[in-house]
């Protein structure tokens, strides 16, 4: 018997439900791995009825806050202790440091590098005015980059500071839309940072992460989660970062992670959520969260704790947001927004 067998075996009846997810999971992922052709029909049905039948046992409703604070206590509860079980225990240090930094055209570029867990090490890009200190910011914009945006960044600031970019083929410079971040960073007090987390940019073809954290408990995005937690940490351990308004942006399924790592860090001011899916099928794979939760409903414990822009061409599918939102007497801090062009 195997190691995730014996692991179950040992877990007592009461989190058996837990183990048989995480094993059904570790199947979808060899399967996946493999390549192996099944019938794509019958794969559909089986996910749509089991998606029904789960979420039927999910609560859309609330007849008062003290129910709601009920209900998102729960949420939080099973996420530390089911879904995200495989985090480290601790933080541990960042060992941040400033690996370079260049002023050109107006504007400074630092890239720095930090540790999110063992020897997994991600850099973190920051981007101002020259001349001004992180104090003297209005805000700090933490891009969340997948591929597609690791894209358009590079393609924006790589050819122009080609010595932050060392080992990353780079794409042709995006000169038009260049000029327009300088001319928005001369006008305004603002940063912008960027984190790729692992499996994106720099770390995306250096290794298969799946595999090896599937057998530890954990999904690519579950780790990505993490990561983002700790790309939080490191902005904000920069000296004077602490003092700026942060807002959180990203897009497609790393806005559904981004969503999730906002519940677990404090201090977030807004979030911009591009193209953010309104449920797990489709967006991020986690162990056994659509046996209690889904997307909206995390997006309405996310929105308690900072102001939420959801750029979605789906309104009716955030319905349970929009009625927390007005159980809790929310006025403007939910927003859902046309997708931009």
């Amino acid at each position: 018997m195997g190691r995730v067998g014996q692991f179950c075996l040992a877990r007592s009846a009461a989190r058996s439900k837990v183990c048989m997810m995480k094993r059904i999971a570790l199947i979808a992922v060899l399967l996946s791995t493999l390549q192996i052709a099944v019938g794509q029909a019958q794969i559909s049905e089986y996910v749509d009825s089991e998606l029904g039948r789960l979420s039927q046992n999910r609560p859309t409703k609330f007849a008062s806050s003290a129910e709601w604070q009920a209900r998102r206590d729960l949420v939080m509860n099973r996420l530390r202790s089911e879904t995200f079980q495989a985090w480290p225990k601790a933080t541990g240090k960042l060992n941040r440091s400033n690996e370079f930094a260049e002023s050109k055209d107006g504007i400074v570029l630092s890239r720095y590098l930090f540790r999110s867990e063992g020897p997994i090490q991600l850099p973190l890009f920051v981007i101002h005015r020259d001349g001004l200190k992180a104090p003297d910011l209005d805000l700090v914009v933490l891009n969340v980059l997948d591929d597609e945006d690791w894209e358009v960044f590079t393609g924006r600031f790589g050819p122009a500071f080609p010595k932050a970019f060392q080992g990353v083929k780079l794409p042709e410079h995006d000169r038009k839309n260049y000029d327009s971040e300088v001319r928005m960073h001369r006008n305004m007090k603002w940063g912008m940072a960027y984190v790729p987390p692992r499996g994106v940019g720099p770390t995306s073809v250096s290794k298969d992460f799946s595999s090896e954290l599937t057998l530890l408990g954990q999904t690519l995005d579950s780790a990505q989660i993490w990561d983002i937690r700790r790309g939080i940490q490191a902005l904000r351990s920069i000296d004077g970062m602490e003092e700026p308004n942060l807002w959180l942006q990203s897009s497609r399924t790393m806005a559904a992670n981004t969503l999730y790592a906002s519940l677990f860090e404090k201090g977030i001011h807004r979030m911009d959520l591009h193209e953010l899916p309104a449920t797990h099928w489709g967006g991020p794979v986690l162990f056994g969260v659509l046996r209690f939760t889904d997307i909206p409903e995390i997006g309405a414990m996310a929105a308690e704790r900072a102001r939420l822009t959801i750029y979605t061409g789906e309104k009716e599918a955030w319905s349970q947001l929009a009625e927390v939102g007005e159980l809790l007497g929310w006025k403007n801090r939910v927003q859902l927004r046309k997708p931009l062009e």
